[in-house]
């Protein structure tokens, strides 16, 4: 099949003449619904039935189609166009200015006009972390194996001062830590208990491990999906704390009624004197040995107050 040419509308009065298009917004169907440009309709790129659904508004493949999205440093209105190409559609058209340029250039729009997304300033105030949502799964290795679990979150804070993050704490139960990959396999005992004895966490003279942060700084160039937060703290396990640092994705969920934040990092368990299977502490182990690394995945999620 021969691919159309995308076209580029270049201005917003070249948009205004183009009488003949069928203009299509691209973007979430609450920001659609919030603003957008007279005439548009609305199909969301990001959707997996994006094409089915422009194909039933628009079976003709030479139906003009002009697509738009929030503006330039948005790259949905491009994408859309792509798709749309790559469909077998031979008239394509993009408007990169989006719904930005249109409102700029004092231009009517359609819609509540409601801001989509929800403001949400914290301020000073601490959270309890939601012990349902919250979760710290551990990932340990050796040479051609892994397994991998979670342990409980007792309890949690999050502390935030003039509506930014300034402190991170949470409480581990080690008598609670399962795993996954053998959930239902008799063995699944037998390695918890190994890992509850004190050839690892020794879990009956030391059932409670801790984090608490000492610093949290905002990564100035983070966006949404990427790390925005380094988070410097101490872990105490088995009796030992020793700092650990390691950078976080933090922010609100959609609704504004929560905020979470995620990581996901080394330890170095010998640090903390788990020292089974340990290549650099013991000559020969064969089959015994464990990686030093344990990699953890942690999520932490606070209820904002009614």
């Amino acid at each position: 099949m021969k691919l159309g040419m995308v076209n580029t509308i270049q201005s917003v009065e070249e948009l205004e003449e183009s009488n003949d298009l069928n203009l299509i917004d691209v973007r979430l169907r609450d920001d659609y619904e919030c603003e957008h440009i007279p005439g548009a309709i609305n199909h969301c790129v990001f959707e997996v039935v994006f094409l089915d659904e422009v194909k039933a508004s628009f079976p003709d493949l030479e139906a003009p189609l002009c697509v738009y999205g929030h503006g330039r440093k948005s790259l949905e209105a491009e994408v859309a166009a792509e798709k749309l190409s790559k469909a077998g559609y031979r008239n394509v058209y993009q408007w990169l200015g989006g719904i930005k340029k249109w409102k700029k250039a004092g231009k009517e729009t359609m819609g509540s006009s409601e801001t989509c997304e929800p403001e949400v300033f914290l301020g000073d105030q601490i959270l309890k972390v939601n012990l349902e949502e919250s979760s710290v799964v551990w990932t340990g290795r050796n040479l051609l194996n892994k397994h991998r679990g979670e342990v409980a979150i007792e309890a949690g804070l999050l502390e935030f001062g003039g509506g930014e993050l300034i402190s991170v704490q949470f409480n581990l139960d080690m008598n609670k830590i399962t795993c996954h990959d053998l959930e239902g396999d008799k063995l699944h005992d037998v390695l918890i208990d190994h890992l509850k004895g004190d050839d690892f966490f020794d879990s009956f003279n030391h059932p409670e491990s801790k984090f608490f942060s000492r610093r949290c700084r905002v990564l100035r160039d983070g966006v949404p999906g990427a790390p925005n937060m380094e988070i410097e703290g101490q872990l105490e396990m088995r009796g030992v704390v020793a700092p650990v640092i390691f950078e976080a994705v933090t922010g609100f969920t959609d609704d504004g009624k929560r905020v979470a934040a995620q990581a996901s990092f080394s330890v170095d368990r010998t640090r903390w004197g788990v020292y089974y299977g340990s290549g650099k502490l013991f000559n020969r182990l064969a089959g015994h040995l464990v990686n030093d690394l344990i990699d953890l995945e942690v999520k932490i999620v606070a209820d904002l107050e009614e």
